[in-house]
């Protein structure tokens, strides 16, 4: 009897501390392996709100947080979102109650709780964002357009990446319009550019950085 009531005894306290070995690991492999997969993308900018739009890797929650000081001194949290299969691990945060014409910082984080502390939180991204003028005001607005971007063979290089990229944003934009063709999933990325440097014949290939 005296070992049975042991066994008893030890099954009664693996009951008990398996939701806490559970925890402990679902906080070990969101500090070590969730991570946000394709950035962040922010979108459908209004006056008085934006849609952050985010991907793990695996279920997790999503956090959004924002302020209008880049110190993030007075911030405001979005309540999370579960990420699950069933989304492909994506998730969309949407602010409200924003200023017009403001420029926002946010943060984005994973968690394997709702209230994950930061011991258990990803690693954060920032970024910003402005919100549009309300509809009454007049204010000039400038933008870039762009589209058909990779085709051919001609892919993002690691080194210099888009380049055209960094002459739009100069520019300083309100925003950019994406006439289609983004992306030609159907075309590979040979280490030789098909495209001659300005001025040679068009079907002359020359050596190129390795894309990505």
């Amino acid at each position: 009897m005296p070992r049975l009531r042991m066994g008893v005894s030890l099954l009664l306290i693996d009951m008990f501390l398996l939701p806490y070995a559970f925890h402990f690991c679902q906080s070990a492999q969101i500090a070590d392996v969730a991570t946000l997969t394709h950035g962040i993308a922010r979108g459908d900018v209004t006056s008085h709100s934006v849609v952050i739009w985010s991907r793990a890797n695996h279920e997790v929650y999503l956090h959004v947080a924002y302020d209008r000081s880049p110190d993030f001194s007075q911030l405001k949290t979005a309540w999370p979102i579960f990420v699950t299969h069933e989304s492909d691990y994506t998730g969309q945060v949407m602010l409200t109650g924003l200023q017009p014409s403001t420029r926002y910082y946010y943060r984005v984080w994973l968690t394997a709780a709702p209230a994950g502390n930061h011991l258990e939180q990803s690693t954060m991204t920032q970024g910003s964002f402005q919100t549009a003028p309300d509809d009454e005001s007049f204010e000039p607005v400038a933008f870039v357009f762009g589209g058909d971007l990779g085709g051919q063979g001609l892919c993002r290089q690691k080194q210099t990446a888009y380049a055209i990229f960094t002459s739009m944003a100069a520019l300083k934009p309100d925003f950019f319009v994406a006439n289609g063709d983004m992306i030609y999933a159907d075309d590979g990325c040979p280490p030789e550019r098909p495209l001659a440097p300005l001025g040679a014949g068009a079907d002359e290939p020359h050596n190129s950085p390795p894309p990505v």
